[in-house]
């Protein structure tokens, strides 16, 4: 039965990639462990930041399609602007999941050589 450490991905050596990094101990294998804290980092924040966004923006259309009468469902307009206000709101928390020093590691990106 294989464990989590030994079914991770063994980044490629780059001896290119990284003679334009700063400063590099060494490649890290990208484990489930790892992979968890990630997702963690960005998943938890845009759940109940989305959740939080979801629930006024559902509010607020809701309280304004009652007012202008409209034939549109509150329902529907309401999640239709909590998904649009969620998608910046995602993509803010990813880069900053993406800036994050985590307990043995940070994750950065590396210009390739073409």
């Amino acid at each position: 039965m294989a464990t989590l450490e030994n079914d991770a991905y063994k980044p490629p050596n780059a001896p290119l990639a990284r003679e334009h990094v700063e400063s590099v101990a060494r490649a890290l294998p990208v484990t489930w462990g790892r992979v968890m804290r990630v997702w963690w980092a960005y998943y938890w924040p845009v759940t109940i930041g989305g959740g939080v966004i979801g629930f006024f923006a559902g509010a607020l259309a809701g309280i304004v399609i009652a007012m202008a009468s409209s034939s549109v469902s509150p329902q529907i307009a309401g999640a239709t602007l909590g998904g649009l206000l969620g998608i910046p709101l995602s993509i803010l928390f990813l880069r900053r999941a993406l800036q994050k020093s985590y307990r043995e590691f940070r994750i950065q990106l590396v210009e390739l050589e073409r």
